[in-house]
Order: C-alpha cells, then structure tokens, then sequence
C-alpha cells in the first residue's frame, strides 16, 4: 500500500469504497505479519513555514 491519503478519497465515488479498501488493506496486513513478511512505513513531513511544500500545498 503506497500513498494512500484523504485526499485522494475526497469525492463521493471514491469515498463510497474506502471501507472495502480499508478492509482489504488490513487483510493485506495480516497475511504480511503470519507470513513474517516486513511492512514498511514511510512518512512525508513538511516543515510548518512551507519551506518543503509543493505548489498544489501552497495554493490552499
């Protein structure tokens, strides 16, 4: 599971399936941990004076 964010579920279309996609991914999640296979997490951080933000984060 790569970039997954509200964002991207911000329409009623897609909202609709975000419990079917949550459901999904944590079983993805379990199979990983059984068959110890490692899970990653990956964070973008920005720092708060917008010094790191792209230009769609600075047009809001």
């Amino acid at each position: 599971m790569i970039d997954m964010q509200h964002y991207f579920f911000r329409s009623d279309e897609r909202r609709v399936k975000l419990p079917e996609l949550i459901s999904s991914i944590n079983e993805l999640i379990d199979i990983a941990y059984e068959n110890k296979i490692p899970i990653y997490q990956v964070l973008t951080i920005h720092k708060s004076d917008k010094s790191t933000w792209n230009i769609v984060m600075k047009k809001q």
